[in-house]
């Protein structure tokens, strides 16, 4: 059964039965620096969009150039007007019952 209010479409659960499964198995960012001292096995940290930095530190990529925390220290101390941002990595785990102690509902399913 489905619900609408105004503009939005709401699925109406009359099971509490019903569990969905999200995962998010994709493999990490490593670091692309072409020097780098962990040579693929650093997981990436930080980003940078600069055309200069990629064309410098990684040949054969154009940006974004992911690094790990290493290689953007060095970078960044070397170049500090350039700006770095950290990744925002994909949640391993969500929860679909509500994990909440005060909330006292019959059904403790989440909304994704």
């Amino acid at each position: 059964m489905i619900l609408k209010t105004t503009s939005y479409y709401y699925f109406k659960f009359t099971s509490t039965k019903i569990f969905l499964k999200i995962s998010a198995d994709w493999p990490p960012f490593t670091c692309q620096r072409d020097q780098c001292p962990n040579a693929g096995n650093a997981e990436a940290a930080k980003v940078c969009y600069d055309h200069d930095i990629s064309i410098m530190f990684a040949n054969e990529r154009p940006p974004p150039l992911y690094l790990c925390i290493e290689c953007a220290n060095d970078i960044h101390s070397k170049h500090e007007d350039k700006m770095f941002f950290d990744i925002l990595h994909p949640m391993q785990q969500v929860a679909v019952i509500c994990e909440s102690k005060v909330r006292i509902l019959k059904q403790k399913i989440s909304v994704l």
